[in-house]
């Protein structure tokens, strides 16, 4: 229902508005009450009292990059815009510098160094900017014990009170939750045992730290040069390779004397996997090819979340089998720095079985994207989904990545995992479903999960369509017109004036994914008209979203290109005539909108026995109301309309009911057109030797009305009557 608050913009009625009267208008239409995203969603809504592992968090990966991972610039201006977007948990990569100051960048790689110090002022500057609720510093470290130790002392001194690092209380059993934090920073990384933090230093193994590599997949790798080699004299050429770890992100190598930190990783190992799917080993001089540097932020491919070509980089040397009795490796921290650790300890996942047996709610392991694709997968999806109840998982993406792009964060939140890290100086398609995501609950970077996802005793398939929980709907989108589009950012167009034309995509479960696409409108982007509708059903609207992508058709060689977009959560939008305000690389179009009408309806879904779903209409249907505005003239057009709009609602949703009856009745899916259901029905008639007629009931052409008959000497199928009986009412 449409409502102006006149009261609320300063103007009450009865007052002399002027020529001021058509802004009002356009105010309350284009305003935020109007607005396609839920304005209750706007603000903190959600329960913030539960444990950290019940959320999910909004999470960047190497933090400190501006552009690739091979050779862009690191900025201490990226975190600084990560956390004003709200995002809740960044990445240090330390390295020793000169002059006794660690320094932050990507190891063993052309990026340009910054100070660590630097970060973490920035970091105490806007922690607290965009939301009052903790921040995670994922740290990865890879430097010697003085230089960890200043580490430590940065963490004290620049952090001061906002440093979250009294020991985890005895007897507690769950982690606190983000009220407990707020205004809180925690250091995630290793920690030593409670009697070693007693000397200066101790030794934590490798499997604190989840260092281990695939050895299946890397011993049969071929090395490859890197690009640092290229530069800093073959240094990696000897063996001395750095990755993320499959179960966790820093690694070890030890030449015989004292270990030190670095990283080793699931990179080789997914290099390795991508050079099976597609016969080609990509080198580092390949990728640092400029030719392969994408032209723009914005990955706008006509597939859903397409695979981007990514390359290994890094060389890895095969660590020795494993064998009985062998001494486990140990690397050096500081107890200074093990200290400042308390909630989110980095350890080795070292299975589900294990974790059952020994798992600690404050220990925390992280997965390579390959990793967490094959947990999430049907055979272990509901052990890695119990994990993800009770402990923190941190999700990167591969390290063939290094164009940073990213990986579908919609199946790792769809698993329960809570750190879903993204590139985010990528805005690309994940990127805009993560700030989709995280606009809600006021832009706080914590996102309450699903209850079925939180609940102890609740273990369910995730591909199972029977989960429990689970509300479907059955939606229709109609994209009416859009209001000043404009030309897209950097395009090459062949003329003045666009031909725009709509995408609407849904990422969640398998059966809820689909893509619509509207016809093109030539030369107009000022007011282009659509009005198209499209119908789905969705079966886990709580674990769905969806994104309209607006394009400029290109008749030249090159692809379509992309003007603007909007993501949300589904549950979060609204239902009824709304405008859509766009943005472009993470920025708001001005002026800028789509006009749509949505429209749900609650769904039954099929079971394996009860066969096949049907629709439940509501028994109270919405239906829009017009309220008196003070002019005359308004008011008497609009009161005088309301029957009609009613009996309009009334034949929308009844033509809509019908519509997808009859194609679930023909066994379509909801994106099938009506003549692909009507020649289906001719077949099954003939099929069967059944005759069916079509008469035209009506008196002249504009009032004509087809109507479907069958007849038969025996008892035609159920399946064809059905299909009879629901095509009936569409007209």
């Amino acid at each position: 229902m449409l409502k102006a608050d006149w009261s609320v913009r300063g103007h009450r009625p009865g007052q002399s508005r002027g020529t001021n009267e058509h802004r009002w208008v356009h105010y309350f239409l284009l305003g935020p009450e109007n607005d396609l995203f839920n304005l209750d969603h706007g603000g903190v809504y959600q329960d913030m009292t539960q444990p950290l592992s019940d959320y999910h968090i909004a999470s960047s990966h190497n933090t400190y990059l501006l552009e690739d991972q091979l050779r862009g610039p690191s900025s201490v201006e990226a975190y600084t815009r990560a956390l004003q977007k709200g995002c809740r948990c960044v990445e240090l990569d330390c390295w020793d510098g000169e002059d006794g100051e660690p320094v932050i960048f990507h190891g063993h790689t052309l990026t340009s160094k910054i100070l660590f110090r630097d970060v973490i002022s920035a970091i105490k500057e806007h922690a607290f900017v965009a939301s009052p609720y903790p921040l995670i510093l994922s740290i990865e470290n890879h430097c010697s014990i003085p230089q960890q130790t200043k580490m430590a002392e940065y963490f004290e001194s620049i952090l001061g009170d906002t440093l979250c690092r009294h020991p985890v209380p005895e007897g507690e059993t769950r982690l606190p939750s983000p009220e407990t934090l707020k205004g809180k920073i925690l250091i995630k990384g290793k920690k030593l045992s409670g009697g070693q933090e007693d000397a200066d230093d101790g030794e934590v193994s490798d499997e604190d730290e989840a260092a281990e590599i695939d050895t299946s997949e890397l011993q049969s790798e071929k090395p490859a040069a890197t690009a640092a080699a290229a530069t800093e004299g073959g240094k990696e050429a000897q063996g001395e390779g750095e990755g993320k770890a499959e179960g966790g992100e820093e690694g070890e190598k030890k030449d015989g004397g004292e270990a030190e930190v670095a990283k080793e990783g699931e990179e080789a190992g997914e290099a390795k996997e991508e050079e099976k799917t597609n016969g080609v080993a990509h080198t580092a001089a390949e990728a640092a090819a400029p030719e392969e540097k994408p032209q723009s932020p914005v990955s706008e491919e006509e597939e859903p979340l397409p695979r981007t070509r990514t390359f290994s980089f890094r060389k890895k040397k095969a660590p020795a089998p494993a064998t009985s009795g062998k001494k486990k490796k140990k690397v050096k921290l500081s107890t200074k720095l093990s200290k400042c650790i308390n909630y989110v300890q980095s350890v080795h996942f070292k299975g589900f079985d294990d974790w059952g047996d020994h798992g600690v709610f404050y220990q925390m392991s992280s997965f390579g994207e390959s990793s967490a694709v094959k947990y999430s997968s049907r055979n272990t999806s509901t052990s890695f989904m119990m994990y993800n109840k009770r402990q923190l998982s941190r999700i990167y993406p591969s390290g063939r990545r290094v164009d940073s792009s990213n990986y579908n964060p919609v199946d790792m939140w769809n698993s329960g995992c809570q750190i879903v890290a993204l590139n985010y100086q990528t805005q690309d398609v994940s990127m805009d479903l993560n700030d989709g995501k995280f606009r809600q609950n006021g832009q706080a970077g914590y996102i309450l999960k699903p209850r079925v996802q939180r609940e102890e005793m609740s273990r369910f398939d995730f591909h199972d369509r029977a989960m429990p929980g689970l509300h479907p709907k059955l939606y229709t989108i109609t994209v009416i017109s859009g209001q000043a589009l404009p030309k897209p950012p950097g395009g090459n167009k062949h003329g003045e004036v666009i031909d725009p034309y709509i995408v609407i995509n849904t990422f969640g479960r398998p059966e809820d994914q689909y893509m619509f696409k509207t016809r093109t409108i030539q030369d107009n982007g000022f007011n282009p008209t659509w009005n198209q509708s499209f119908s789905f059903v969705v079966h886990a609207p709580d674990y769905t979203y969806v994104r309209f992508k607006v394009m400029d058709e290109d008749w030249g060689p090159n692809a379509d290109d992309f003007i603007g977009q909007f993501s949300a959560p589904l549950e979060s939008i609204m239902p009824g005539y709304r405008h859509i305000h766009l943005t472009c690389s993470g920025n708001a179009l001005e002026n800028t909108s789509l006009f749509v009408h949505v429209g749900t309806m609650d769904y039954i879904g099929a079971t394996p026995k009860a066969g096949k779903g049907t629709f439940k209409t509501r028994k109270n249907r919405e239906y829009p109301a017009s309220v008196s505005v003070n002019f005359p003239a308004i008011d008497s057009i609009y009161h005088g309309s309301t029957p009609n709009l009613r009996r309009a609602v009334d034949m929308r949703e009844d033509y809509t009911f019908a519509y997808v009856m009859f194609k679930e009745n023909c066994g379509h899916g909801p994106q099938a057109v009506i003549s692909d259901c009507v020649q289906l029905m001719a077949v099954k008639a003939k099929t069967a030797n059944v005759s069916i007629s079509l008469d035209v009931m009506g008196e002249s052409q504009a009032t004509q009305v087809y109507r479907v008959d069958y007849s038969t000497k025996t008892q035609p199928p159920q399946t064809l009557v059905a299909m009879v009986t629901s095509f009936n009412p569409l007209n």
